[in-house]
């Protein structure tokens, strides 16, 4: 067993102090010293060199004179004696040193870890404790971004209907208690328990649970919230994380026939004013695939008549892009028209305008039109985007493409234009009668 100068050193200073305390020691304490170093003999390994050996050099004067004066009064003491109880010193200083030194480490690593800790949390700062005031929050975020004023309405309709749950479960508005649990069970009453119109008195039978459709658009306006609150720091926990949207079954939709749509055109009378302007409405729906909230909030300079165009702004658009479609001439005759005949009673600057300052509802349209095709006898649900529907799916019967399509109804993706247009069985039935293996096998 070989010791390092810094060892050495340590021995040595261990060895002095111990002398000088043992130089008027009584020669029972002098024996059991070295009794402890003779029962630590028996568990070292004697080999080579020994500690005394090595440090016996470095030893002062005072500490040799003790050992040589002091020898004969301890018989016992031997130098094997001195080097055991020299390696119990070594050793037990050692393991003092190292448990300090493990000590001092956990203890800095608990520091770096509690400051890192802090750090963390020093980025989560005014967390809001309830959920409207996220909300609020949200909504600002999005006003500063130029969203649509129809998304935002949108917005405030889908929380809403949220809030309207947790007042059924409480009013607790606290944001801890918003986990994927409590939003699950939002899911599960919508789709099982939610009474359709409770306030309509004239239905005598009131449907329970909602489509699959309607409720991931209630759920599209959290998940908005809380993802965009998560990236901004604003919340800790996005209990949407996990939380997957109802699976939508493509079920087929109906489209208006050739047939229906000429008699719900039939049904408005032209020589008054309302019907008229619903007239043009629904032609143009019909003839543009423009949806009711866009075809609602065109200006007069949105007309090109001579171009055969009509521009759909961006502040208007959906997809908040810009964009031109093109409209039948008999269409856009009959929107001059209205136009000239709304100068007569006011000013405005929107074509389907009902006072100088104000626009066509649309869901007062969406009754209306109701009411037209009942006088019709059209036994389907008609309503304004079936009108959008059904001329695309015809787009599609009569040969047209599916890129120009997708312009016209101003869509980024091809999935949603083959989700509007999709073809109808009768279609199919008519292409699979024309290009039928079996009709070609004479060729």
């Amino acid at each position: 067993m070989f010791t390092t100068r810094k060892e050495n050193a340590i021995i040595v200073f261990v060895l002095e102090s111990l002398t000088g305390s043992l130089q008027n020691a009584h020669p029972s304490k002098i024996d059991s010293v070295a009794q402890l170093g003779e029962r630590h003999l028996d568990r070292v390994e004697v080999a080579g060199s020994s500690p005394v050996g090595v440090i016996d050099g470095q030893l002062n004067v005072r500490t040799r004179s003790f050992i040589s004066k002091k020898a004969p009064s301890c018989k016992r003491v031997t130098a094997l004696a001195w080097r055991g109880f020299l390696s119990f010193i070594l050793r037990a200083i050692c393991a003092s040193i190292s448990r300090i030194s493990n000590a001092i480490t956990t203890e800095m690593g608990c520091l770096f870890m509690r400051k890192r800790r802090n750090n963390n949390s020093q980025q989560f700062i005014d967390v809001p404790q309830d959920i409207r005031v996220l909300f609020r929050r949200f909504v600002s975020i999005k006003i500063a971004e130029g969203i649509s004023q129809s998304t935002i309405n949108q917005y405030h309709e889908n929380f809403t209907f949220f809030s309207d749950f947790i007042e059924m479960n409480g009013g607790d508005y606290a944001l801890e208690g918003i986990t994927a649990d409590f939003i699950r069970e939002w899911i599960t009453y919508m789709k099982f328990e939610h009474v359709q119109h409770p306030n309509d008195q004239s239905r005598l039978h009131h449907d329970k649970g909602l489509k699959a459709s309607t409720i991931n658009t209630r759920l599209k306006t959290i998940r908005v919230m809380f993802n965009r609150m998560y990236a901004e720091n604003v919340i800790e926990f996005n209990p949407m994380l996990n939380v997957r949207n109802v699976k939508e079954e493509l079920s087929h939709i109906d489209v208006l026939s050739k047939s229906e749509i000429v008699s719900l055109l039939s049904v408005m009378d032209t020589e008054y004013y309302t019907t008229f302007r619903d007239l043009v409405l629904t032609r143009l729906l019909f003839d543009t695939m423009l949806r009711i909230n866009e075809a609602l909030h065109i200006r007069k300079q949105d007309i090109k008549a001579e171009e055969g165009l009509i521009v759909i702004s961006s502040s208007i658009a959906k997809s908040r892009k810009a964009r031109v479609v093109p409209a039948d001439k008999q269409t856009l005759k009959l929107v001059k028209e209205l136009i000239k005949e709304n100068a007569m009673e006011f000013n405005s600057e929107y074509v389907f305008a009902t006072s100088s300052d104000s626009v066509y509802d649309r869901d007062n349209y969406r009754t209306r039109l109701k009411r037209y095709a009942e006088s019709a006898g059209i036994k389907k649900n008609v309503h304004p985007h079936l009108l959008r529907h059904t001329a695309a799916t015809r787009w599609i019967e009569s040969g047209g493409g599916i890129e120009e399509l997708r312009l016209i109804l101003g869509h980024s993706k091809y999935d949603m234009v083959k989700r509007y247009a999709h073809v109808a069985n009768s279609s199919v039935i008519k292409s699979a009668g024309k290009y039928s293996l079996f009709n070609n096998l004479s060729d």
